[in-house]
């Protein structure tokens, strides 16, 4: 169902060149990655139409909680270490995902799947609560500094069976 609703979404926007349709479920995800040796961030922005939020964590029962979730900043340290654009070498790092901006129409994910310990994957059957209204302040980007207008919920997807 998400895959059909993406190619359907994909094909109505043009890929851009629909601006009044694409301006609807068209938003920007910032990905800030931070030198905790000398501070330097270095900043990407990447459009988005909708949101995957992984829910395989015990602790996410809700909607809010999946997208914080999603915006949690992680510290990027040994193996994982990262070249620092003004460094010039590996360094530890914090990457944090924020929305920079909202779409009108906020269409949400959440992964039903994941993968065990021996690589298997597996169906989550857990319940994610979610509210009837969306207040996403928190989950925005500090650079913008407006807040958008909560989303009332529309519609909600249940796939459920194998296939």
């Amino acid at each position: 169902a998400h895959e059909f609703l993406r190619a359907l979404l994909s094909g109505l926007v043009m890929d851009g060149q629909n601006r009044e349709l694409s301006a609807l479920f068209d938003g920007l995800l910032e990905s800030a990655v931070t030198c905790q040796t000398c501070r330097y961030s270095s900043l990407t922005r990447d459009r988005y139409m909708d949101l995957s939020l992984d829910i395989a964590d015990r602790t996410v029962k809700t909607l809010p909680q999946a997208l914080r979730h999603f915006t949690k900043t992680e510290l990027l340290d040994d193996k994982n270490m990262v070249e620092c654009g003004r460094c010039k070498e590996k360094r530890v790092v914090s990457k944090g995902l924020r929305l920079a901006t909202a779409p009108t129409v906020l269409v949400v994910q959440l992964k039903r799947f994941s993968f065990d310990m021996y690589g298997r994957m597996m169906r989550l059957n857990k319940d994610v609560k979610y509210p009837l209204r969306l207040e996403i302040g928190e989950f925005m980007s500090k650079a913008n500094r407006s807040t958008p207008p909560a989303y009332e919920l529309v519609g909600v997807l249940v796939h459920s069976g194998r296939t």
